[in-house]
């Protein structure tokens, strides 16, 4: 319908009007967003402006009813002076196209939008539910909603929709602050207080509308792996969409493991390296503090850690390893670790021994074990390690005392050598201990281990079992050439020690029992499987591979060859 009343000697229309009414659909576009519209009237009055009468829309995500009217302002410029408009959405779609942190979404939104002089509205989701959202849980049917107020920035160049005052009202998610942006460049979403039972904290979310990453940024209080869905709803129907995150969170507790101090920046981007800090991570088994860690996300819940460092306690470890989620909790990896640092230390905390003091100590493990579990730090190991020591002491008591008297060198020592820094201090000082071993579980396979020090060499191999903590081990031992030396000028200490022969050159013991308190005993060859012919001095040729002769050149022999 049209109405005109225009005067032929004026220069416009005195009067006109115009009511439309849509037959079928409408398909319009606004501001580059697809619309269709049916039912309802428009009616535009040149005097009085454009009203909109229980006009139906539909657009990708919400089917609804508007109603609006608009005024001339005194210039000429259109303002709008009321809005009623309420929608219903399918939460199931929404989750899904918007790739939401959510699992089990179901059910329907309703939402309302009104403007009376404010901008005023709702977003009701009593009859939507969710199992899994920030950590939160709603059955559908119990009470929730967000409120919210605002403006509409009309500017020319980018029109704005600015809701702020968000709050909700319900158990599922407490919203005391936040704020949306909305234009046909970008949404964005800023929640400054957001609390769950697994999360506490802001979260500002920008989802631009074309090609650029989607941002996710968040700084919590506390935050928990159950906030985060183990497998988002629908993933066939997810858009191929880049994305930004960047996390600060002061608590962040992941199954068994707590941390503190994080920070994460990480991207979708093919071949792109995720970074991720630690002030502090404890678990039951391990405190790692200093954490920094490079890794990229192939997918299906695994990390490809490209490299991590970290302080464990008095240990310094370094680590490269692709993790893999566990079913029973925890994550499997497989790569490499190396631990170096005090070796003392590392022996009792490991809980292998006590008895060690001081070192410079250095492990490298190649295979594959679990973390993030509650369970003790050996189990799930399985692999290879290599181990070495230098310039610690083995101090006195249990084993060690037995051992040397096994050796009959307690009182030798002191009454060939002196007053040696070796031998004056607590236990026994070495030069280098070394050991190659398979470990599965607790279950530790020493193919070779060898020690040196200023009286004596000593090689062997066995087992140990770090659960039970016992250790069985054949042992060589032979006194070093300073040692052979000074027997050999005194024939009678010699002869009663070893006797012309110097059996005690090379004698066989068999440790076994606790590691703390285990029997020495001397065997025979035989006994301890070392009967083959030159297998013994297979064995003494370890030391000597790997720590050299430990003569000093003269300086003839120092020289260049010309």
């Amino acid at each position: 319908e049209f109405e005109l009343v225009w005067h032929p000697s004026q220069a416009e229309p005195a009067q006109a009007t115009a009511s439309l009414k849509p037959i079928g659909i409408w398909d319009i576009s606004i501001l580059d967003a697809a619309l269709k519209l049916s039912n309802g009237t428009a009616h535009w009055d040149q005097q009085h402006g454009l009203n909109i009468s229980d006009m139906q829309f539909q657009t990708e995500h919400i089917d609804g009813s508007l109603s609006l009217a608009t005024a001339a302002d005194a210039d000429g410029s259109w303002r709008i002076t009321r809005v009623d408009a309420t929608g219903n959405s399918d939460f199931t779609a929404m989750a899904a196209h918007f790739q939401l942190p959510v699992s089990h979404a179901s059910g329907t939104i309703k939402t309302e939008l009104h403007f009376d002089k404010t901008w005023s509205g709702q977003v009701d989701m009593t009859d939507a539910g969710w199992q899994q959202l920030l950590g939160s849980s709603k059955k559908a049917g119990e009470a929730y909603r967000i409120t919210y107020a605002g403006n509409i920035e009309l500017n020319e160049t980018l029109p704005t929709i600015h809701l702020t005052d968000l709050t909700s009202e319900g158990q599922a998610l407490l919203i005391r602050n936040g704020a949306v942006r909305i234009n046909r460049k970008a949404f964005t979403l800023k929640l400054d207080d957001l609390h769950t039972p697994s999360f506490s904290g802001s979260l500002d979310i920008n989802i631009p509308f074309d090609d650029t990453p989607w941002l996710l940024a968040t700084k919590a209080r506390y935050l928990n792996r159950n906030a985060l869905p183990d497998a988002l709803d629908h993933p066939d129907q997810l858009i191929d969409k880049s994305w930004l995150l960047v996390a600060d969170i002061q608590r962040f507790d992941w199954n068994d493991a707590q941390m503190d101090g994080v920070h994460i920046n990480l991207a979708s981007a093919k071949n792109s390296v995720g970074l991720f800090e630690a002030r502090k991570i404890s678990t039951t088994q391990v405190t790692m503090t200093d954490v920094d860690a490079r890794f990229s996300l192939p997918g299906n819940g695994k990390v490809d850690l490209r490299k991590l460092s970290a302080h464990v306690e008095k240990q310094f470890l370094t680590m490269s390893a692709t993790l893999t989620p566990e079913v029973e909790g925890g994550m499997r990896w497989r790569g490499f670790a190396e631990i170096s640092g005090n070796f003392g230390h590392l022996m009792t905390f490991g809980s292998l021994s006590k008895r060690f003091s001081d070192g410079d100590g250095h492990l490298l493990f190649s295979g594959q074990g679990i973390i993030l579990r509650n369970q003790p730090w050996w189990q799930g190991i399985d692999g290879r390690l290599r181990l070495r020591a230098d310039n610690g002491r083995i101090l006195e008591g249990g084993t060690l005392t037995t051992l040397l008297a096994a050796f009959n060198l307690n009182e030798l020592f002191k009454l060939l050598l002196g007053q040696r820094k070796d031998l004056t201090g607590p236990g026994m000082m070495y030069e280098r201990l070394q050991m190659e071993a398979i470990m599965q579980n607790q279950d530790i396979q020493i193919r070779n281990v060898a020690l040196r020090s200023s009286a004596f060499d000593l090689v062997g191999k066995g087992n140990m079992d770090i659960d039970k903590a016992e250790i069985d081990l054949y042992l060589i031992a032979q006194p070093l050439q300073n040692l052979d030396a000074l027997l050999s000028k005194i024939p009678l200490l010699r002869d009663l020690l070893g006797g012309k022969s110097h059996s005690l050159m090379r004698k066989i013991y068999h440790m076994h029992g606790p590691f703390t308190d285990a029997k020495v005993e001397a065997v025979s060859a035989k006994d301890a499987g070392l009967d083959s012919p030159g297998i013994i001095d297979q064995l003494f040729n370890i030391p000597t591979e790997w720590f050299g002769s430990g003569e000093k050149k003269t300086a003839a022999e120092a020289a260049p060859v010309p």
